[in-house]
């Protein structure tokens, strides 16, 4: 589930007025929720887990510069705000600012009403907002502070048992695990696993069978708990309120769920008032109609919900259904649940290395017919290549590649011996070699002439330059990496020259001139989600004030240019009036 500290700053949008100037303004506040409590507009991505061929990528023709860039402060020097996240704002609709449009008189406001929405569930009447217990109108609703942490070992393991908020053990508690999903951001899965989780479920996304409702992280996320050996689970977001919404629901979990193997349930989240405003049977019906259809497909199943649901709205007898596993969320130092159930999601507040912010915790109980066993070896993601073999040739002391037993001059790309994986030019090892190169199963990072699995950064061939994560080119990833020249912008695993504006890695939000952080840059800038106050570089949360860019001067407040904000602001050592977020002067 989402973790409630991590978007504390959210707040609702109620409403949204088109101006003069062609941008989307909201209500005093400024955001614009979305499901389970988002903070902004899910982006669309490529979560196949089959290898792109960079060798056909067409790259800007800045693809071929060298990014080298004067080497400024780490990222990491900035890392106070950055579990604060600017895709928490409406969409500017316009694609810039001009001077034109600010000076001009607001036009009168239009509301944007749920019937201008054209996505397919909101034509069948939904708006796919989270209100549950801990949602509302998509704002999550802050975990009581008398139930926050407050033993200094609070939920870890003590003396061989795990202890509460008070330092008193948990009867039954055999294992501890996260649940993490989109809004835990970029998550350090080997610092998580050396801080003692020994599990996590997975949000693989939300509603019915849609691509834009698949959760944006889950590929990645699924993939590093598969690589590093971390049992793990899925859980669905619902919202049907129908047998055919669950039904596509189950089918939007299959699809995801090819080509995996989870060893925890897959558990349907049951907590939206969607869900609650339908009758005991009918839930019931919905459940069915999906733990079913996961089940026929191999997979095991279980119920998220907390105590107040599972006691009050969750009583069809198809509930008492033993096959499913129950997993039940009370944040307090105990589970008071009286039924039985193999998961307790006992707190939002947790704190797990490797990942940003807070996080939910939540414990195995004994007695689960799952999770019993020892975590799985890790998998090193190593392409398999039988047919093509490197071997020794004493007489020359070179190293060829041999083919179906035959030496093989026409091969340049990656092959392996009992040594390891490596690279070869025109069928022989060319220790000289670094960057990316390819064979059959991806592309991969090769350093001097050795595939290296422990590189993480930006690396080069001769189609651009490409995202590497342990040693594979990361085609999930969207965001800010380094390597030894600078930082650079990624889009989908390459480095994209063309992108101004702002974006985001785990330690903040940086200004990107040409797709490389510009430390130079103190002004205001723009993403999709609106126009932020960027300071030497990063976005300063903290600055209230004026901001200039090239078509004017802003009002900022906490780090966002302010469209609702009418009065008077001094700058400078003059007072200047402001109109819907422009300094007139």
């Amino acid at each position: 589930m989402l973790s409630v500290g991590t978007i504390a700053g959210s707040f609702s949008w109620e409403g949204t007025t088109i101006w003069a100037a062609e941008l989307t303004e909201g209500n005093e506040a400024g955001i614009q929720p979305e499901e389970e409590g988002n903070k902004g507009t899910d982006e669309s991505q490529d979560n196949s887990s089959e290898y792109q061929d960079i060798s056909g990528t067409t790259q800007n023709e800045e693809a071929e510069q060298q990014p080298v860039q004067t080497l400024p402060e780490s990222l990491e020097n900035n890392e106070q705000n950055a579990e604060e996240t600017p895709e928490s704002v409406p969409e500017v609709e316009s694609d810039s600012l001009t001077e034109d449009q600010v000076i001009e008189e607001p036009a009168e406001e239009e509301t944007i009403s749920e019937e201008n929405v054209e996505t397919e569930q909101e034509a069948e009447g939904e708006e796919l907002v989270a209100n549950s217990w801990r949602f509302k109108d998509g704002v999550p609703i802050p975990e009581i502070a008398s139930r926050a942490a407050t033993y200094p070992y609070a939920w870890e393991m003590v003396d061989g048992h795990y202890v509460n908020s008070r330092g008193e053990v948990i009867p039954g508690a055999v294992k501890k695990g996260i649940d993490v999903s989109f809004w835990n951001g970029t998550i350090d899965w080997e610092k998580v696993k050396a801080d003692g989780i020994d599990f996590a479920i997975i949000r693989c996304g939300y509603g019915m069978d849609q691509t834009d409702q698949d959760d944006t992280q889950w590929a990645r996320n699924v993939a590093e708990c598969e690589r590093l050996g971390i049992p793990y689970g899925v859980y669905l977001y619902s919202y049907a309120d129908s047998t055919a919404k669950a039904s596509s629901e189950a089918d939007h979990v299959l699809r995801l769920l090819q080509g995996h193997n989870p060893t925890y349930p897959v558990y349907y989240d049951l907590e939206d008032d969607m869900v609650l405003n339908v009758s005991a049977s009918m839930k019931g019906q919905i459940a069915k109609t999906f733990c079913d259809k996961i089940e026929a497909a191999g997979y095991q199943v279980g119920i998220y919900s907390n105590t107040t649901w599972f006691n009050n709205y969750l009583t069809d007898p198809v509930f008492d259904n033993p096959n499913w596993s129950k997993w039940v969320a009370q944040w307090n130092v105990r589970c008071e649940y009286e039924g039985s159930y193999d998961l307790w999601q006992c707190t939002s507040k947790g704190s797990v290395d490797g990942i940003s912010g807070d996080v939910d915790l939540n414990f195995l109980m004994e007695g689960a017919s799952f999770g019993t066993g020892e975590p799985s070896t890790p998998q090193e993601p190593t392409p398999e290549v039988p047919e093509r073999v490197l071997q020794y040739d004493e007489a020359s002391g070179n190293w060829y590649v041999y083919t179906d037993g035959k030496r093989d001059t026409t091969y340049t790309g990656v092959v392996q011996n009992e040594n390891g994986w490596w690279y070869a030019k025109n069928g022989v090892l060319d220790w000289t070699y670094t960057g990316v190169a390819q064979n059959e199963n991806g592309w991969w990072y090769i350093n001097d002439g050795w595939l290296n699995w422990d590189y993480t950064g930006v690396a080069q061939n001769e189609n651009g330059w490409w995202y590497i994560n342990h040693g594979a080119v990361d085609w999930t990833y969207t965001g800010v990496a380094q390597n030894e020249n600078g930082w650079w912008y990624i889009n989908n695993g390459a480095l994209d020259w063309t992108y101004t504006g702002v974006a985001q890695n785990e330690n903040g939000w940086w200004y990107i001139n040409h797709g490389a952080v510009d430390w130079t840059y103190t002004g205001v800038a723009q993403n999709e989600n609106g126009w932020w106050y960027i300071n030497d570089g990063w976005l300063n949360w903290n600055y209230t004030g004026v901001g200039e860019n090239e078509h004017g001067w802003w009002y900022i407040n906490n780090g966002w240019l302010n469209w609702n904000y009418n009065g008077r602001v001094t700058y400078k050592g003059r007072t200047y009036s402001v109109v819907d977020g422009c300094v007139i002067h």
